[in-house]
């Protein structure tokens, strides 16, 4: 019976280790399986993300775009509206130009006839300061106009900049640019 005893011992042992063998080899199997479950589900999600972030970029790209595109239309109407009135700041200039030319020929003849008058008049002229008063009054009348005309254009310029450089700022605030 001993001989039955250890000969059925040897089975059960090795019976046993072969259970072993196989519980061993079943945990592999479910090991693996878990491990390519939560590597799919990493694939999956790593996508999903891919995904996520690929839009996330488009849309902020649409939106600097939207904003770049509101920001020109801002600046070029500022822009145009800067310059049709600088055109009528200039314009306004050039009818005033040609308002003081038509008072310089009235000035020039009211010379011309001051001094007609007192050629005719046969009052003797006194010396070169008899001729001064007129000539200084015409270059003084001169020199003024030409400064005022310069004056003029300098302050119409730099009033019609300073409005549009104004208008500049407040349409890119109120565009988004803050």
């Amino acid at each position: 019976m001993s001989f039955l005893y250890t000969w059925a011992a040897g089975k059960v042992g090795w019976l046993a280790i072969i259970g072993a063998l196989l519980a061993v080899v079943m945990f592999d199997q479910v090991s693996v399986s878990n491990a390519r479950a939560g590597a799919d589900r990493a694939r999956t999600e790593l996508a999903s993300y891919r995904a996520t972030q690929a839009e996330a970029g488009r849309l902020a790209e649409r939106s600097r775009r939207e904003t770049e595109q509101r920001w020109t239309r801002a600046v070029e109407g500022v822009a145009n509206d800067g310059q049709k009135q600088i055109d009528v700041a200039r314009a306004d200039a050039d009818r005033a130009g040609v308002a003081e030319r038509r008072l310089q020929q009235r000035v020039s003849a009211f010379l011309a006839a001051i001094r007609g008058a007192a050629a005719d008049s046969g009052i003797a002229a006194t010396g070169p300061a008899a001729a001064d008063p007129a000539v200084l009054l015409a270059d003084l009348f001169g020199r003024a106009r030409e400064r005022a005309r310069l004056l003029g254009e300098f302050a119409d310029d730099a009033h019609a900049r300073g409005r549009t450089c104004e208008r500049y700022a407040d349409e890119l605030q109120s565009a988004g640019g803050h």
